[in-house]
């Protein structure tokens, strides 16, 4: 009973840490498959992501990205939402604690905290302009150098407006990069907890809220202080889409149709490993993580893993996702 009150602690510990984003399961060396030659994103044409630079504009940025998703942020998004804490997440409940980050971020959402956002498909007219489904028309009007951008915007109620605004440099183009700069649906999550390797803990589901149902029922039969009045937060927006772009982007929507905008690179030379962060601050390690990434066929598997020693033993925790392409 002391080991297995030792793993669950460790588990708490872990989900106060782990960011939203991550996905799969862990799988043997065997299973794994490169995918062999990936073929390049449907509007990997037309991709890119536009800086508005008048002062008072409605939108910061406009990105239009390499599977025909555009992202519109608007000025009034706060760049502190991140660490916000709403009544919900300062609950003390086991529920608080594994998700610490996943809530608190679901909590400042509902507020929206991350809102306004706009997100949807476009496709591109014959004369090259943008047709955003929800929202009306942006034209791009290049000047001579190429180093000025003139946006129309065409909304489909409402009068039509203009900004300048400049093209951000699409740095991140790898053979890597391209295979994971696209949209991908979350297929499912997995939580494995290990004891001097040993597994003692593997919990799979396929919504965010199945999976702490999961735990808390793991919880019950391993906990001897288990408590039932703790998990009466189990109402979590479950991360349902990731995008990941090559100017660095990185989005979540959630299932309660809030958005996430978070920024993206790559930290080793195989790129297999990258960094997230909340606020494009990759120092400080309240507001970004690190998740490596494979593929099993044509699924994106992304991992966060963090081991810790204590007494002698080791302990290893790892949360998975599965990702499905949007095509």
């Amino acid at each position: 009973m002391e080991t297995t009150k030792r793993v669950w602690s460790y588990v708490l510990l872990f989900m106060m840490t782990v960011c939203s984003l991550s996905l799969v399961s862990c799988s043997s060396d065997d299973d794994d498959d490169d995918g062999g030659d990936v073929a390049p994103a449907a509007f990997e044409a037309y991709a890119a992501k536009y800086q508005i630079a008048d002062a008072g504009a409605a939108f910061s940025s406009v990105e239009f990205t390499e599977s025909g998703n555009y992202i519109m942020v608007s000025n009034d998004l706060p760049t502190t939402g991140a660490k916000s804490l709403s009544s919900l997440a300062a609950k003390k409940s086991p529920a608080h604690m594994m998700f610490g980050n996943l809530l608190r971020k679901a909590a400042t959402r509902s507020e929206s905290v991350y809102s306004p956002i706009l997100y949807g498909k476009y496709t591109v007219d014959a004369d090259g302009t943008y047709v955003l489904a929800g929202y009306g028309k942006v034209k791009v009007v290049e000047d001579g150098a190429g180093n000025a951008y003139s946006l129309e915007f065409m909304p489909s109620s409402g009068a039509s407006f203009t900004y300048t605004a400049s093209k951000q440099n699409r740095d991140l183009d790898s053979e890597n990069t391209n295979r994971l700069c696209r949209t991908w649906n979350t297929a499912s999550f997995q939580i494995v907890a290990k004891i001097n390797g040993k597994v003692l803990l593997d919990v799979t589901a396929s919504t965010m809220g199945e999976l702490i149902k999961k735990l808390q029922k793991w919880a019950e039969s391993n906990d001897e202080e288990f408590d039932p009045s703790d998990w009466e937060y189990l109402d979590i927006a479950n991360p349902e889409q990731v995008v990941f772009t090559k100017t660095g982007t990185y989005m979540v929507k959630y299932s309660n149709s809030e958005l996430a905008v978070s920024t993206w690179r790559w930290v080793n030379d195989s790129e297999t490993m990258l960094q997230y962060s909340w606020e494009n601050d990759f120092e400080d390690s309240y507001l970004n993580g690190f998740a490596s990434v494979s593929y099993k066929g044509s699924q994106l598997v992304i991992t966060e893993t963090d081991k810790e020693e204590e007494d002698g033993e080791s302990y290893e925790m790892s949360m998975v996702y599965y990702f499905n392409e949007v095509k």
